[in-house]
Parts: structure tokens; sequence; C-alpha cells
């Protein structure tokens, strides 16, 4: 696989779970998601792209690939942990009893 292609794919994975958290729990937390990838990846995206000169764009396509994976390592996490809590049954905090 070429280099950029990876680079790609990790982009598009972030893209999809920004497009997932903003179907499955609300606009807010997509939004919130959407202005922290675009934070970071325009600026470095653009850097890559057309500032690259003299042996740069490795330094731009490390950055880029390390962010990427940090975002989608976080939302793999939220997602398991989110399915986790919502799997756990409710207690009543006074007996014990399991809640509809």
């Amino acid at each position: 696989m070429n280099d950029n292609q990876l680079l790609y794919l990790s982009t598009f994975l972030c893209i999809a779970f920004t497009l997932y958290y903003t179907v499955r729990h609300g606009k807010r937390t997509g939004t919130a998601m959407a202005g922290i990838l675009a934070g970071y990846s325009l600026p470095l995206y653009y850097l890559f792209f057309f500032r690259s000169g003299g042996g740069s764009s490795l330094v731009w396509w490390f950055y880029l690939i390390t962010l990427n994976s940090l975002f989608i390592a976080a939302s793999i996490v939220r997602l398991a942990v989110k399915t986790i809590r919502r799997k756990k049954p409710r207690r009543a905090p006074e007996t014990g009893e399991s809640l509809p």
C-alpha cells in the first residue's frame, strides 16, 4: 500500500467516525468532532501538499498519520465505553433491584 493511500484511508476513517457520531449521538458531538478533525488536518494537509520542500513532507505525513491514529483510537474507545454503559443494567439506589 502506498504511503499516501494509508494517509487517505486513515482520514476516511476519521470522517466516517465523525459522520457516525453526528447521526447516532447528535449534532453537537458530531460538530465538535468535525471541528477537531478540521482544526488539525486542514493545516497539515496544506503543509503536506504545498509546503513540502526539502523533505519536510515526511514530517507532515507523520503528524497526520499520528493524529489520525489517535483520533481513530479515541473514537473506538468512546464507542466501546458507550456500548458497555448501555448494556449494563441500571439499579435502584435504595433497593439494588434492576430498573426497567
